[in-house]
């Protein structure tokens, strides 16, 4: 259960990938938000379904770490991965924007 097991699982890597590219369309949507000029353009930004989606997409790969393979340092290891490519894509759309 905290071995590091999962890193000879391909289907943590498949969950690793899924989840990473799952975080695109939310990272932009957010970087859109962010990048608005005032808070009632901001408010005027809403998430389309792709979006509202996709933003459960990488909690359930979390819990299928645990739940089907019983790899809890993996899914701590995916968590952090999530989070660290979630700031960096806002950050890229943020800084490849026009605006």
């Amino acid at each position: 259960m905290w071995t590091t097991d999962f890193l000879a699982n391909q289907y943590f890597y498949y969950m690793l990938l899924i989840g990473g590219m799952a975080l695109l369309p939310r990272a932009r949507f957010t970087a859109n938000r962010a990048l608005a000029l005032s808070a009632e353009e901001a408010e005027k930004i809403q998430p389309n379904a792709a979006q509202r989606v996709c933003v459960f997409i990488p909690g359930l790969c979390v819990f299928a770490c645990i739940g089907m393979f019983r790899y809890a340092l993996g899914a701590i290891v995916l968590l952090l991965f999530y989070i660290v490519i979630y700031v960096a894509l806002i950050m890229l759309f943020k800084a490849g924007s026009s605006r």
